[in-house]
């Protein structure tokens, strides 16, 4: 059966909802809000986007490094922590 709407938000549409949720500006929160195992590859769906590891996330400076189904585990790149 054919989707009838894509599952995910584009970028715009994230941001749209974090600015209402944060009263006009986007803060630094990190949702972790799905899991994707495609037999070859792991996705993170982070904020609304796919990630894979080794992506930088769309907050400055972070790294996704691994996922699983129930955790992530985000680097950020200057500090290590």
């Amino acid at each position: 059966m054919e989707w009838n709407k894509n599952p995910f938000w584009t970028k715009s549409e994230y941001r749209e909802f974090a600015g209402k949720e944060a009263g006009g500006g986007i803060e630094a929160k990190i949702m972790y809000s799905g899991y994707v195992d495609t037999g070859r590859k792991r996705m993170a769906i982070i904020n609304g986007f796919e990630y894979t590891p080794g992506d930088a996330l769309e907050l400055e400076g972070y790294v996704l490094k691994s996922v699983t189904p129930s955790q992530i585990l985000i680097v950020n790149r200057d500090t290590g922590s």
